[in-house]
């Protein structure tokens, strides 16, 4: 029976270990958190995004997944929401709003890792147990350099994981008062990434079906058994509904375009993987060595698959053992161990064994390679294991009690020390380079509309820090409606009106020419259209310079063209004056081909003709010479017609227009001598 004395001593230590790992952290990355303003980047940026609607208790989805759909809820983002509110905008702690969020995800991680110690040491109180346990975190986890101190949404998984199942075992073995904790853990990790539902089902399943069964045994009738947890199954209560919530809004308002039927459409159609129950064994052994290059190692089994085995046996040979050998000791450990002691051990080795199941089943439904971050928490579950061994260590020093403490205290914090000590940010890790480059963009360009943000796929991380920062300064923007999955529906520049160039401000961020403000050493912001001269080209090939002119209809471009996915395509360019008339010659390709597709061309408003694509070719539209000298910013426009919307069922809140595959589009002076109409083909 679990007295009221052993749980206050359990929260003593829970206390103890949580405002240690604060200050250990909060000392050693004192520089980073609380001196050092940031600004997002890449990913992260696109999570701090999320974040500030969080703040306003407007977000419901999780982080973005490169698969084009988000992760179900956004707890994490809430949390770093909290932070933010508390230390940069009422207590002024931290320096930024960045800051902010790393202070929070360290002391969230450094709850959930209290939490898992103190129940852990609570059913084994064997005082050399939490020296060990932080021993060990200091150089499993400080090997990773990554937990505690990210904020990248595969990182931030790994202590609730750990929690939850020590929380699941401590349930499982008849404690039932931490059936809240095993909810909360479960609740973060089920937000955090759509593979956790996998597990969060299997651990709360046997935790559910063996706690039944204790609470059975004990109490007798099950109405007792709710009458006697009554609060503690309220309170699980609260905690479902909070964590479903967002779910829920998300299927209520949006029903088949929701984020939930674009993740359930993507696993039913996952077909470009077919991974084998070795390969996906082998996946979770590599996390026992020092490898970071699972996707090179497993993407088949050969000769370097092998040699890794050969060069890591030992290693891998050794976690085996570390993992199989408590479970045995405890079956046998009748004499040494007492009864509820030698339950939990045993308890914990069977949800070992069923997070190795969980993890076989992950790794044979993971799609787009086994990337090593896909299974990051695997290292909760070896440190879970290891603990278990650790465990049985402490009670054979029992006798001991103080040695642990002197051994291995001291040791466990030079080595955090060392381990998560940051050096010195520079500029561009910062970010405050583009924070200034942003800064001097708005400078040039004082329209009040919203930006326009235009750029290729290469350059998404790049504009994510400037959206940021546009963000944080109460400036509007919009992308194309391609980028939604990661900039999310409300910034689709669709949302501007048929014509969205005409109601914002449009940013071209884009490689460097001569003109522009300088964002990073490979794209530069321009918010005005690139000169074009008769006898320029726009390329729609990957890294060349469409997107200094293309405004929108067209794919990203990381191919060596792009399809049109609007109803209308659109391009902007500064002419240099001309006494000719001017051809617009476009190598293209109907997307039917050879099934013919028309479109009709505009110059500055005005109709100039129509183009017919078919197979590729190359399709001529000429441009009189008053209408190209018109204006000193020409936008030229193609309109389809006969475009129709196609949905994919991976992503059912996104519609693209399929027309024409187009290669470029090239500007030539018209001999005076020479004929020419629209739409003909050379």
């Amino acid at each position: 029976m679990f007295t009221a004395s052993e749980n206050r001593e359990r929260w003593i230590t829970i206390a103890a270990i949580f405002l240690g790992l604060v200050v250990v952290l909060g000392a050693t990355r004192f520089q980073l958190y609380f001196r050092t303003p940031m600004l997002e980047q890449g990913d992260i940026a696109v999570n701090a995004l999320q974040v500030h609607q969080a703040k306003h208790l407007g977000e419901i989805y999780g982080n973005y997944s490169r698969f084009e759909f988000n992760h179900p809820g956004p707890a994490f983002f809430y949390v770093y929401a909290g932070s933010e509110w508390l230390l940069y905008d009422w207590l002024h702690l931290v320096p930024s709003p960045t800051n902010a969020h790393l202070v929070g995800s360290m002391a969230l991680q450094s709850l959930f890792f209290a939490l898992a110690i103190g129940v852990l040491c609570s059913h084994l109180p064997w005082r050399g147990l939490a020296p060990f346990a932080l021993l060990a975190a200091a150089i499993h986890f400080g090997a990773l350099r990554e937990p505690w101190v990210s904020i990248w949404p595969p990182h931030v998984l790994l202590m609730p994981f750990l929690c939850l199942l020590i929380a699941c075992v401590s349930v499982a073995s008849g404690r039932l008062t931490d059936w809240p904790l095993a909810v909360l853990a479960g609740g973060f990790l089920f937000h955090g990434h759509v593979a956790q539902p996998l597990f969060v089902g299997l651990l709360g399943g046997l935790a559910l079906l063996l706690s039944l069964w204790s609470l059975r045994s004990q109490i007798g009738r099950w109405t007792d058994g709710v009458r006697v947890h009554r609060r503690h199954l309220l309170l699980c209560a609260v905690l479902l509904f909070v964590f479903l919530l967002p779910l829920a809004v998300d299927v209520f308002t949006r029903g088949a375009r929701s984020n939930l039927s674009t993740i359930l459409g993507r696993f039913a159609g996952n077909s470009e993987e077919h991974i084998s129950l070795l390969r996906s064994l082998l996946y979770f052994l590599s996390f026992g060595t020092e490898t970071r290059e699972q996707n090179e190692l497993f993407a088949v089994i050969g000769p370097e698959t092998r040699a890794f085995l050969a060069d890591h046996a030992w290693r891998i040979a050794a976690w085996i053992v570390v993992l199989v050998t408590p479970p045995i000791i405890a079956w046998r450990g009748r004499s040494f161990l007492a009864p509820a002691e030698r339950r939990f051990l045993l308890t914990a080795g069977a949800f070992l064994a069923t997070s190795l199941v969980g993890c076989l089943l992950w790794g044979k439904a993971q799609a787009g390679g086994m990337h090593h971050f896909n299974g990051y928490f695997y290292y909760a579950i070896y440190y879970f294991g290891l603990l278990s061994a650790l465990a049985l260590a402490a009670r054979g020093l029992a006798r001991f009690p103080r040695l642990p403490w002197i051994l291995l205290a001291i040791p466990a914090a030079v080595v955090g020390l060392r381990a998560f000590a940051s050096g010195p940010i520079n500029e561009t890790e910062s970010g405050l380079g583009v924070q200034r480059a942003v800064a001097a963009a708005l400078a040039a360009d004082p329209d009040p509309r919203p930006k326009l943000l235009v750029f290729e796929h290469r350059h998404w991380h790049n504009v994510a820090t400037v959206a940021l920062e546009l963000q944080r300064r109460g400036v509007g923007f919009y992308v194309a409606p391609w980028w939604s999955f990661m900039f999310q529906p409300r910034h689709d520049m669709t949302r501007l009106g048929p014509a969205p160039e005409d109601n914002a401000s449009i940013w071209w961020i884009a490689p460097p020419r001569t003109e522009g403000v300088p964002l990073t050493n490979e794209v530069s912001i321009h918010h005005q259209p690139g000169v074009i001269r008769p006898g320029d080209e726009i390329s729609l090939k990957a890294d060349a310079n469409g997107f200094r002119y293309i405004i929108s209809g067209v794919t990203p471009g990381n191919i060596d063209h792009a399809a049109t996915n609007l109803p209308r395509v659109v391009v902007r360019f500064a002419p240099e004056r001309t006494d000719q008339d001017v051809n617009v010659v476009f190598d293209v390709s109907s997307d039917l081909a050879p099934a013919p597709h028309a479109a009709e061309i505009y110059c500055n408003g005005v109709r100039i003709g129509e183009a017919v694509a078919a197979a590729r070719a190359k399709v001529t539209v000429r441009i009189p010479q008053e209408i190209w000298n018109r204006q000193r910013v020409a936008t030229l426009e193609l309109k389809f017609p006969h475009a129709h919307p196609h949905r994919n069922k991976f992503r059912p809140d996104y519609e693209w227009w399929t027309a024409w595959n187009l290669w470029s589009i090239r500007f030539e002076a018209v001999d005076p001598a020479a004929g020419g109409s629209a739409g003909r083909t050379n």
